[in-house]
C-alpha cells in the first residue's frame, strides 16, 4: 500500500472515533497546582512595639514583636524619625539599643517591608537624686589661683554657688569658674659676712610686687610693693651656744613702715639646732 494513502485512512478514522465521543457524552479536563496558598488571600502582618522609660545615662532598649513569629529578614527602628538601627528577627522578634539620649520624649518607629507600627513615645527622665563632691587644694600657697571643682550629674543645668569664706562666687553647671587671680614678684639679694671668729653676719633686701585682678570686686588690675631689709649676726659665745641679734625693716605701699628686732639664743649639740630663748620686737614708725 502507498504510503500516503495509510496516513490519510489513520486520520480519517481519528476523527470519525472523536466526532462520536463528542455525539454522547460530555468531557472535562482541568490542571490543578497546590503550593499551599489561596490564591488571592495576602498573609495580615502587624508590628508591636514596647520601650520603657530610663533615666539619663541609661541605654534604651526597643523591642518589637511581629506577627505572624515566621517571619524572617530584619526589622528597621526610627528614633525621633531621625537615627535608624536594624534588629535582625528571631522567634517572632527584634530588638535594639539606643545610647547617649538626652533627657524629655523620645517616639520610635519599626518598620518591615513597607509596614510601619504605631509610634510608641518614652521618656529620659533627669536624675532623681543628685550626688554633689566638691574638691579644692588643702594648701594654696600666696599668690597661686584657687580652683574649686563641682562635681554634678552630666544631666545637672542652672546655677552653682561656691561660697568661699564671708563670699559667693556664681558659676553655671559645666563651666569653670576662676573669679580672682592674684600674682606676686620677687627679687631678693642676701650677703653673708665672717667677722673674725665668732661674728657671722647675714644682710639683704627684698623687693615684692603684688598683682591682684578680681571679677567679683570689680577690679581690673591693681599692684603694690613691698620693700624690705634685714641684717642679723650670729655671736658665738660658746661652742655649741650661739646669740642671734637682728631686725627687719619693711616698706609696704599702703601700710607703710614697720620694724622686727629679733634676739634669739640656739644651742647645737651636734647637727641639731635648738632655740631655747627667742623674742621679735615689733615697731610701727
Amino acid at each position: 500500500m502507498d504510503k500516503k494513502i495509510f496516513i490519510f485512512l489513520l486520520v480519517a478514522v481519528v476523527a470519525l472515533s472523536l466526532s462520536a465521543v463528542s455525539a454522547t457524552d460530555d468531557v472535562d479536563v482541568s490542571a490543578s497546582y497546590d503550593d499551599g496558598t489561596v490564591a488571592g488571600e495576602a498573609n495580615d502582618i502587624s508590628i508591636d512595639v514596647t520601650a520603657k522609660d530610663i533615666y539619663y545615662g541609661e541605654d534604651a532598649t526597643v523591642e518589637a514583636k511581629i506577627i505572624p513569629n515566621t517571619t524572617a529578614c530584619n526589622i528597621k527602628f526610627s528614633l525621633d524619625e531621625n537615627i535608624v538601627q536594624t534588629g535582625v528577627i528571631t522567634n517572632g522578634s527584634a530588638s535594639v539599643i539606643f545610647t547617649n539620649l538626652e533627657t524629655g520624649k523620645h517616639s520610635v518607629i519599626a518598620s518591615y517591608d513597607g509596614i510601619n507600627s504605631t509610634p510608641v513615645v518614652f521618656n529620659v527622665n533627669k536624675i532623681s537624686e543628685y550626688v554633689m563632691t566638691v574638691a579644692v587644694p588643702y594648701h594654696v600657697f600666696y599668690g597661686n589661683d584657687v580652683s574649686a571643682v563641682i562635681t554634678l550629674p552630666g544631666d545637672a543645668t542652672g546655677d552653682v554657688n561656691i561660697t568661699i569664706g564671708n563670699k559667693t562666687y556664681n558659676g553655671k553647671a559645666g563651666e569653670e569658674q576662676v573669679r580672682k587671680r592674684t600674682r606676686n614678684h620677687n627679687l631678693s639679694i642676701k650677703g653673708i659676712f665672717k667677722l673674725g671668729g665668732r661674728h657671722k653676719l647675714s644682710v639683704g633686701t627684698e623687693y615684692i610686687v603684688d598683682v591682684l585682678k578680681s571679677q567679683t570686686d570689680n577690679i581690673a588690675k591693681e599692684e603694690a610693693y613691698t620693700l624690705a631689709l634685714f641684717a642679723q649676726d650670729e655671736i658665738k659665745l660658746l661652742r655649741n651656744l650661739q646669740a642671734l641679734i637682728g631686725v627687719r625693716y619693711i616698706y609696704h605701699e599702703n601700710f607703710k613702715n614697720h620694724a622686727t628686732p629679733n634676739v634669739a639664743l640656739m644651742y647645737k649639740p651636734g647637727k641639731f639646732n635648738f632655740l631655747p630663748f627667742e623674742h621679735n620686737f615689733f615697731r610701727n614708725f
